[in-house]
């Protein structure tokens, strides 16, 4: 389009969305890979123990878990993978 002179003002500004929109695919991307890194290192330490946890870990605690939501009839255990549980009281 160049050499022919030729407006090329359209391609350019959709080559540009393209470029954003990979962007914005490759930082999704990444973000859903570290989701899945501290999904899988959970999982490794869960399956390290040989017994129930039956006591308060703070480190465990710390490195796993975001939040806990109190209810009056449940609460929710927020990860950090962005997983949560609902416990039944």
């Amino acid at each position: 389009m160049v050499h022919s002179k030729k407006d090329y003002s359209k391609c350019a500004d959709e080559m540009e969305k393209l470029r954003q929109n990979k962007q914005l695919l490759l930082v999704k991307h990444a973000q859903t890979e570290g989701t899945r890194q501290r999904i899988n290192e959970l999982v490794a330490y869960v399956k390290t123990q040989d017994t129930q946890i039956t006591e308060y870990d703070d480190k465990l605690v710390r490195k796993y878990i975001d939040q806990i939501k109190i209810y009056d009839d449940k609460f929710v255990v927020c990860f950090k993978a962005k997983m949560e549980i609902n416990v039944l009281r």
